[in-house]
């Protein structure tokens, strides 16, 4: 387990993925020059290919996709004070993304299925009525997560990781960079070494239909968002095995 902060950003009209990451790579480097502490930053931008992304998405193809991510990791990160650093920042990207559609999301990182791959499918959760926040991660750090170790297939080329939300940090990261969505409970990080390997997975119905019965269970795939993204060739945030 790892503390990270996961922001998911949508882009204003007319946005090119160049030009929004030359501007966030400045935002980083800002960050970890007021941070005492060593980051590492992941950064990340949607795969325009809508036939991919429904493939991928299977029982979450709900809900528009994020245009660009970045993760924010560190060892021991002592979230008060990077969340302080985030102060404005959706004030200094207000040119290039809407604010109140991008999303702010503050908690750990737990490895199901190690290892990494250059493009990420990452579905963004929120739970079903009847569970509370901590119950719906309890059920899938438990339960959904030796049942997705026991049955996907070992050379399916899934790697996997679930982000589980910290409800305060989260609070107070969305108050800071001023965006507009929080209510994530967690975002399932699906990584994989190509297209063909999520083609080949998804198409694998035995897998994914036991997956998804057990989904159902404590997902809510109605109000999900998925997100195809490629990982920026020099992001120094790559995975831990």
């Amino acid at each position: 387990m790892r503390p990270k902060i996961k922001l998911l950003f949508v882009y204003r009209d007319g946005v090119a993925d160049a030009a929004f990451d030359a501007a966030l790579t400045r935002q980083t480097v800002r960050l970890q020059q007021h941070f005492e502490g060593r980051l590492e930053f992941c950064r990340a931008y949607r795969v325009r290919d809508e036939e991919l992304k429904h493939v991928a998405a299977g029982a979450f193809d709900e809900g528009r996709p994020f245009d660009a991510m970045l993760e924010i990791v560190g060892d021991n990160i002592d979230f008060n004070k990077l969340v302080g650093l985030c102060e404005g920042l959706g004030q200094r990207l207000q040119t290039l993304i809407e604010p109140e559609a991008s999303a702010a999301l503050a908690g750990s990182e737990h490895i199901i299925l190690p290892g990494d791959g250059p493009l990420l499918v990452l579905i963004a959760n929120r739970r079903l009525p009847n569970y509370t926040h901590a119950g719906f991660l309890k059920y899938w750090i438990e339960y959904h997560g030796p049942f997705a170790r026991e049955h996907t297939p070992p050379d399916a080329g899934l790697f996997y990781r679930q982000f589980h939300t910290d409800e305060d940090a989260t609070r107070k990261l969305l108050h800071a960079t001023g965006f507009g969505v929080s209510d994530f409970d967690g975002a399932a990080e699906c990584y994989y070494a190509s297209a063909e390997s999520v083609r080949k997975l998804m198409g694998d119905t035995a897998t994914v239909d036991q997956a998804t019965v057990d989904e159902k269970k404590f997902v809510d795939h109605e109000r999900c968002v998925t997100t195809v993204f490629t990982i920026a060739p020099d992001s120094t945030s790559q995975r831990v095995a």
